[in-house]
């Protein structure tokens, strides 16, 4: 467990495996693909080093007789001996056959490398313990960087901790701040509540100039719990004196500081901790209030009733309270016992009391008891930021918030910034919206096209209690905007009405409305409807001929809209597959690539062919698609594996063969 915590710290270059690291090619490991990559690390490219050495790494234990040749080799470059060293580290325990070269390695003339040598001990761990006779006689290395190295993995690999303890404390008055730091991260680490005799030489750090150092020391003296308490409340309470030192009064106020901090990390929590933290809080210069406010975060539902109690002192300056009002939100659910302070400053004269109080009511989850009517009010506060802090917090409310929907709903035709807040409050309502679906739908033909919009999505996301309100207005609507609107809410809701058996006649219902308007004249509309139609799959089967015709006849958007549809209706059927097939040497750019495209359904194994012959189009993106695509039918794919090896072989453009290298691997997997 310990070695996982300790490699991030040690490695000073940071090993990332990020997505476009180069991984090794599929296939056999071979030791010249290997050797290839140790090669890689001679290049002076800071940027590039990780990435290889992530690579070296990826080969697994196949790599570690490669990389033990390079580690005994003086001959070799010390960047390359590095590299070979941090790839056996990231390996972890797995390298455990390349120890007794790494043992070697502790003693090589070179600092980085002896340091190298100990971080891959610690992480191989407890196996490794037969070189920490050697690892310890580096606690005394002239290299600091060393020395640190020494003292973590000898505190990690010991088996008598106590023992070395000692060791560890006196390690903090060496004279370099990363030994400094290590030793700190080592009690951290190693010794929670047993460093008690060392508490005040670990306090001597929590104001130290070196971050790192200062940040370790912190971890350090939280860690040693209840023994640190009393000095502690020391710092915090501390007042300068005008009479000391500008020096002096600068290190008592970062030991207060510090101080703050660490309450915050003591667990369990000491109720000595919260009382210093709420009275630096409520009475302290911002810097301050800002790190007891931190602290006061980090103890959580324990501190609320005190955060609460600042809320209502009216002694205290407004600011004060607004931004305990502001904690309180950012502790989130536990501030809900407090929900009448909250009610009250939702009703505050003040406008910054009412936009902090909305703010918390956003991330109180689970709704704030008795908000309904003050937040409602708000709706129309003159802050816009309060309306949307307002909405959102009502529509987490549930059921509990059907007096607003009226408000919400006339919300929509606001401020775009508003109106948004209020979208998204309906939208998490859902079905206990269900009263103002009519208001939605009206909406639907409105002249405001922001409200419109936001209508379609609200609607699209309540799914089918809308349908049947839904149909009557397709019946009904005349205008072009209307209709739309509706074939957009159709798509999203399509989805689930084609998986739910129960919902058969709803489906059938919704694919008759839509068929009449693929006739339509408006192009704008034939297109929407058909990509509607495709949301609902096999259930719109009686509507492929019409769709083919149109795939095969419309316009533009018609045919790209049709293939879509079509793929997600009826894909292995073959007249769809033929009409498919066909498109993909249509001369319009956008009507072939969307062929390409709906050519990639799950099993459609009749596709691969010409998915395969389309890896030789001269276009990239016809490429692209048709590898996306194989990779998309699944295993029946797995026969184009050498047309798509071939094709990456001879690709000149590099985001080309990374899709092309995606997909093969991504079949080889199945």
């Amino acid at each position: 467990m310990h070695c996982a915590l300790l490699l991030p710290f040690m490695l000073s270059t940071v090993v990332a495996a990020l997505q476009d690291t180069q991984t090794p090619r599929p296939g056999p490991i071979s030791d010249d693909e290997i050797i290839e990559t140790i090669g890689s690390l001679s290049i002076d490219d800071p940027k590039a080093f990780p990435y290889t050495v992530q690579r070296l790494a990826g080969f697994g234990t196949r790599a570690i007789p490669q990389c033990v040749r390079v580690i005994r080799n003086s001959g070799y470059a010390p960047q390359v001996r590095n590299g070979c060293m941090q790839a056996l580290a990231v390996l972890g325990p797995r390298a455990l056959p390349a120890l007794e070269a790494v043992k070697d390695s502790l003693g090589d003339e070179l600092p980085l490398l002896r340091a190298r040598a100990i971080e891959v001990i610690g992480a191989i761990g407890f196996d490794a313990r037969s070189a920490l006779p050697a690892v310890q006689k580096l606690l005394k290395d002239d290299d600091a960087f060393v020395r640190s190295r020494a003292l973590i993995v000898t505190a990690l690999l010991t088996e008598d901790k106590p023992a070395f303890l000692p060791k560890v404390a006196e390690a903090l008055e060496d004279p370099s701040p990363t030994v400094q730091a290590m030793a700190a991260s080592a009690i951290h680490q190693f010794y929670t509540d047993a460093a008690k005799d060392y508490v005040e030489r670990i306090a001597d750090h929590i104001d130290a100039k070196d971050a790192t150092v200062k940040g370790q020391a912190c971890l350090a003296l939280a860690s040693q719990g209840d023994a640190a308490v009393p000095l502690l409340l020391e710092f915090v309470r501390a007042k300068e004196d005008p009479a000391a030192s500008a020096e002096d009064n600068a290190r008592t106020r970062t030991r207060k500081f510090s101080a703050i901090q660490i309450f915050g990390l003591l667990r369990p929590v000491r109720s000595e901790g919260v009382d210093v933290l709420v009275d630096t809080f409520s009475h302290a210069d911002k810097k301050l209030v800002d790190a007891a406010a931190d602290s006061l975060r980090r103890i959580g539902g324990e501190a609320v009733g005190r955060i609460a109690s600042v809320a209502e002192d009216e002694s205290l300056p407004l600011e004060r309270r607004v931004r305990a009002i502001t904690e309180l939100g950012t502790i989130g659910d536990p501030s809900r016992a407090y929900a009448p302070v909250l009610v009250a400053a939702l009703q505050h004269d003040d406008p910054a009391m009412r936009e902090a109080a909305s703010l918390a009511a956003t991330k109180i989850i689970s709704g704030v008891p008795g908000s309904i009517e003050a937040l409602t009010k708000l709706l129309g506060d003159p802050s816009v930021e309060t309306r949307m802090n307002a909405a959102q917090a009502l529509g987490q409310a549930g059921e509990a918030a059907k007096p607003a929907l009226d408000d919400l709903v006339a919300m929509l035709s606001t401020d775009p910034r508003a109106a948004r807040g209020a979208a998204h409050a309906l939208m998490k309502l859902g079905a206990d919206a269900a009263p103002v679906v009519p208001r939605l739908i009206a909406l639907l033909d409105s002249g405001d096209t922001g409200a419109r919009l936001r209508a379609v999505e609200i609607l699209g996301s309540m799914g089918e209690l809308v349908v049947p309100s839904l149909l009557e207005a397709a019946k009904s609507l005349d205008s072009l905007r209307g209709r739309r609107c509706i074939a957009l809410v159709m798509q999203s809701i399509g989805a689930h009405l084609s998986h739910d058996e129960d919902r058969t006649k709803l489906a059938t219902q919704c694919v008759e409305a839509l068929r009449a308007w693929l006739d339509s004249d408006e192009d704008v509309l034939v297109r929407d409807s058909a990509i509607a139609l495709g949301q609902f799959g096999s259930r719109a089967k009686q509507v492929v001929p019409q769709l083919i015709r149109l795939a095969s006849d419309g316009g533009t958007e018609e045919r790209i809209a049709a293939l879509f549809a079509l793929s997600r209706i009826a894909p292995l059927e073959e007249r769809v597959f033929e009409t498919i097939h066909a498109a993909v040497a249509a001369e319009s750019q956008d009507v072939r690539w969307a062929a390409l495209e709906s050519l990639g359904t799950p099993g459609n194994a009749k596709a691969v062919p010409v998915l395969v012959s389309a890896l030789e189009s001269t276009v990239d993106f016809d490429r692209v698609r048709a590898a996306e695509s194989l990779s998309r039918i699944g295993k029946p794919a797995k026969e184009a594996l050498p047309a798509l090896e071939k094709a990456a072989r001879r690709e000149l453009q590099r985001p080309v063969a990374d899709t092309i290298n995606g997909v093969i691997r991504i079949l080889m997997a199945l």
